[in-house]
């Protein structure tokens, strides 16, 4: 058995090829930017876990204020804190055992994380079909939850032992996106359930035979476009490919900044009936089993897969992939509601519910058009590049489409005339007046993932483009960087400039060889000689008389 061999021994075939994934950091001092620039986004994004709601019932702003909770939260905060402080100071911050300190510290606060999941779980299967509204998983629990793997994981070395230890973590990610994949199933069934028990039996009943099958119809659309949309975004969780990581760092991004946009914005309330607090999916589109998972993969990802994609050259190729897996997600939802447009609208015809035709054509045409060219820009994605001035502005215009359909989305939308408020709708912090909603919070999601696009073509793609117009770029090209879809960086790093100075080996100066130096002037004479065998003009003969005289 080799010493490679023996490596690998109880490491299952997951294990080894994240490994290889991964393997293949600089053999360097720690790259101490990377750290700090880390550690300082898990400690913003933990404080501001303290700041949002964790579901409909706990955090600030919420009507119902449990303190002993909220006195568990900071605890578990500030444990998390420790962590990070201790990275960068003491004795403790250059021993071999700050890892297993970064993770028992803030194992308590994903320990809380996980008891928010589970009773969000617990309430949703209790209160189904029960008219109240469930506890959900707040922006609090995705943003703390990014900020804890950001603070457990080990610190970056820059060894050529780091790839293996986050293989581990890596493993990790895949496992939660195989246990949201099973949520994500659950809820849906649950869901379909509860909508379909009192209306499948009046299916054959005559007078309501119609309405009852539009209704049922319905439900399994609005379930199917959801969970799709879900299990779209999960598969790049347990994909090896490098572009698949760099579209998760963009999608859980996008994620946490869009639940926070709609929490803290005024208009947030009218985007998502439960204000950004995900409940299940197919209850109001995508729920808490892809937000979360997102999240927090993005937060294990984001150390290695940035790193690796800003310290070495990859290839304009994988850029282009992750490109492509984004719009893949912008066309599946817009096009998929495009399709429930058509739903809502057979629906509201067998039931007998007033509607504008005009408002439905109107929707229907912006969600057609941004799936078309969304469709249409992916398909061409690499054609494009080319031209980087022209894929920057086609994925600006994506970005306006999309706004535009969330603002065309919130402004069409029927409300309902109240005679008066209902009791404590004001004192409230979900539910709104519009009848009928199909835009939600991923649709905000979509939007600021629709500027990860923007970011690729303008400042990374555009920057390829123009460093290799610089003059003199052409004459010495560089090696093409070795970039394959597999995400196996097996090369070094290229060198990180914070990672501190590093000891300048003088160059030695090189001496030809002896030998070297006779074949020279031997393969000179061979050349004279040859040119006897012909009529010689008068330069070659002054020429040829220099180079005897010379020998």
């Amino acid at each position: 058995m080799t010493e490679e061999n023996q490596d690998h021994v109880g490491m299952t075939d997951v294990e080894q090829r994240f490994e290889q994934a991964i393997d293949g950091a600089p053999a360097h001092p720690r790259p101490v930017r990377w750290n700090a620039v880390r550690d300082v986004v898990a400690a913003l994004l933990l404080l501001l876990a303290l700041a949002v709601p964790w579901n409909v019932s706990f955090g600030l702003g919420m009507p119902n204020r449990m303190w002993w909770l909220f006195a568990v939260v900071v605890g578990a905060t500030l444990l998390a804190l420790v962590a990070l402080a201790a990275s960068h100071g003491g004795p403790l911050a250059a021993s071999e055992s700050i890892d297993k300190a970064r993770l028992g510290l803030t194992a308590f606060y994903l320990l809380v994380v996980l008891g928010f999941v589970g009773f969000a779980i617990f309430d949703f299967a209790y209160l189904s079909g029960g008219g109240a509204t469930a506890p959900g998983i707040g922006p609090g629990v995705m943003v703390g939850a990014a900020g804890a793997f950001l603070a457990a994981q080990p610190v970056l070395r820059g060894d050529d032992g780091e790839g293996r230890r986050f293989v581990g973590w890596f493993v990790f990610a895949s496992r939660i996106a195989s246990w949201a994949k099973f949520l994500v199933v659950v809820s849906v069934v649950v869901n379909l359930f509860v909508r379909m028990r009192d209306v499948l039996p009046n299916v054959f009943d005559a007078g309501v035979a119609g309405a009852s099958i539009a209704a049922i119809l319905t439900a399994v659309a609005y379930a199917i476009v959801a969970a799709t949309a879900v299990w779209i975004g999960l598969r790049w969780l347990q994909q090896e490919e490098l572009a698949a990581g760099i579209a998760t760092v963009a999608l859980g991004a996008a994620t946490l900044v869009g639940t926070l946009l709609v929490w803290f914005l005024g208009v947030g309330r009218d985007v998502d009936a439960f204000h950004g607090i995900a409940q299940a999916t197919s209850t109001a589109g995508v729920g808490y089993e892809g937000y979360l998972p997102w999240a927090a993969a993005a937060a294990i990802f984001a150390p290695m897969v940035l790193r690796r994609a800003f310290t070495k050259p990859i290839d304009p190729t994988v850029w282009q992939h992750a490109m492509r897996k984004c719009l893949l997600l912008i066309v599946v939802w817009c096009g998929g509601s495009a399709v429930l447009r058509i739903v809502d609208v057979i629906a509201q015809l067998a039931s007998g519910v007033p509607f504008s035709p005009s408002d439905s054509v109107v929707l229907f045409l912006f969600d057609a058009a941004t799936a078309g060219f969304a469709y249409w820009f992916r398909s061409n994605v690499g054609t494009a590049s080319q031209h980087p001035a022209v894929l920057s502005r086609l994925s600006g215009v994506l970005f306006v489409l999309l706004a535009c359909r969330l603002i065309v989305g919130i402004g069409l939308s029927r409300s309902i005339m109240y005679a008066a408020p209902p009791d404590g709708f004001d004192d409230s912090v979900y539910g709104n007046a519009l009848e009928h909603q199909l835009t939600s919070t991923f649709d905000v999601v979509l939007c600021v993932l629709s500027l990860a696009v923007v970011a690729i073509a303008v400042f990374v793609l555009r920057g390829v483009q123009r460093r290799s117009d610089e003059p003199g770029a052409g004459a010495t090209p560089a090696p093409a960087p070795q970039a394959p879809e597999e995400w196996d960086p097996t090369a070094p790093l290229a060198d990180d400039s914070s990672v501190g100075p590093e000891e300048e080996v003088e160059p030695k100066e090189q001496v030809e060889p002896k030998e070297q130096v006779e074949s020279k002037d031997e393969v000179e004479a061979d050349e004279g000689r040859h040119r006897h065998r012909r009529q010689p003009t008068p330069e070659e003969d002054s020429e040829l008389n220099q180079s005897s005289s010379l020998a």
